[in-house]
């Protein structure tokens, strides 16, 4: 077997030869290296399903904003102001207050959040005992409710990406240089499937979330398979999102949703990458 070289010239075991096992209890640093060193354990337990909407925030402008002389000063508590301000954003706009000063939730909370080194992953879940509970009491349809509640966070999740450029981003001019300049959005709806009883989650509604963000030179992408924000009770959605076809990076031809005034802004040639249904 040929030598390797590393850097680390530190004898491990006399025995050579001897297994894995008998070597990972000769030194402290082998035996720190397992998955629940990282929090990454106990994913064999849940595999439950849930169908949720995923939407995946990016900051555009990271990369450089990560590039600058000695980033350690600036990167840390860039992300823990954007990270608070982000957390603060979808809890008060998925609030209204009622005439009787009560404050109600007009569509529900996230059950998961995760950061992804350059955004975060949120997930909500959209058809849960409770839509049913209400529609049984109500008479109501849940489908309509349901529907009415993904387009009442598809609104949010716009306001969101919108307010970080109007309200955010000027206010952390005074802070950092170079802030990403944009935030923006993919969303898409689907299974998910739980790891490690809500450790995690997976599933392809994430994937495509996260492909939907950096689309065509947009800055925030629904998908429309699953949502019909035509049965949203928010007529402010039929006139700020418009259907278009758009070929996706390894998955292929799909119907979207797309800011209208974002796409009128795009150039000719990244227009090109949608057509009309």
């Amino acid at each position: 077997m040929p030598t390797r070289h590393t850097r680390y010239n530190r004898v491990v075991s006399e025995k050579t030869d001897a297994p894995l096992a008998d070597l990972m209890t000769t030194t402290p640093e082998l035996e720190s290296f397992h998955p629940a060193s990282f929090r990454m354990h106990g994913f064999e337990s849940g595999g439950g399903i849930k169908p949720s909407l995923a939407a995946i925030f990016d900051l555009q402008g990271f990369t450089d904003f990560c590039s600058q002389s000695d980033p350690h000063l600036s990167v840390p508590p860039f992300v823990d102001d954007f990270i608070k301000w982000l957390f603060d954003e979808v809890r008060d706009l998925s609030i209204e207050r009622g005439n009787d000063e009560k404050v109600y939730l007009y569509n529900p909370m996230p059950f998961f959040a995760k950061f992804l080194g350059d955004g975060v992953l949120f997930l909500w879940e959209v058809d849960y005992q409770g839509v049913s509970d209400f529609c049984s009491k109500e008479g109501y349809d849940p489908r309509q409710e349901i529907q009415g509640d993904i387009g009442n966070i598809v609104s949010v999740l716009f306001d969101v990406c919108n307010n970080y450029e109007i309200k955010l981003k000027p206010k952390l001019s005074h802070s950092y240089s170079r802030i990403p300049q944009r935030l923006r959005c993919g969303v898409a709806q689907g299974l998910v499937c739980t790891l490690g009883q809500g450790a995690d989650y997976v599933g392809p509604c994430i994937n495509m979330a996260a492909r939907l963000q950096k689309l065509g030179g947009l800055g925030m992408c629904v998908l429309k398979r699953g949502i019909d924000l035509s049965l949203s009770p928010s007529e402010r959605l039929g006139k700020l999102l418009i259907p278009k076809k758009a070929n996706i990076r390894g998955v292929g031809e799909e119907l979207v949703y797309v800011v209208k005034t974002q796409y009128e802004a795009l150039s000719e040639t990244d227009k090109q990458n949608f057509s009309d249904p």
